[in-house]
């Protein structure tokens, strides 16, 4: 990000908020709709994307976030917050497109739990910057 970029990312799950916030420069470019909500950013900070994915209800959706993901080259900002719940439907080709933008936390069988991250896409897992828990929202903040 450039150093005048500010990226505040929030997450909670449905007993602690159910809210997905994205907030870039002020912002909030997230959906605010259950599941991931995702965007993606230049190295700049500037907006590329924005998607959600219900990981919860739609068997389908975990497939199209590891093609969306898939997408960007290496290099892109990934930030994600999740809202209400994301684990039901969740595959391993999503939590391997989700590593392979540093992200660490695989939510299946993490019931409704919050989940904040800001990785970089072509990263190594765990190298992403993120906050999960079932208890509390999740909130990052780079930049």
């Amino acid at each position: 990000l450039s150093a005048t970029t500010g990226l505040l990312v929030r997450s909670a799950g449905e007993e602690t908020g159910d809210f997905a916030q994205i907030v870039v420069d002020g912002r909030d470019v997230a959906s605010n709709a259950r599941g991931y909500n995702l965007a993606a950013l230049a190295p700049d900070g500037q907006l590329l994307a924005q998607v959600t994915f219900d990981t919860h209800a739609d068997a389908a959706a975990s497939e199209a976030m590891a093609d969306w993901l898939a997408q960007w080259p290496d290099g892109t900002i990934i930030a994600g917050a999740v809202a209400d719940e994301a684990s039901n439907q969740l595959s391993q080709a999503a939590v391997d497109a989700l590593a392979r933008t540093g992200v660490a936390t695989d939510l299946r069988g993490r019931f409704r739990w919050s989940h904040a991250f800001v990785g970089v896409r072509g990263a190594a897992p765990g190298t992403a910057v993120e906050a999960a828990g079932l208890l509390q929202p999740a909130t990052i903040a780079v930049g």
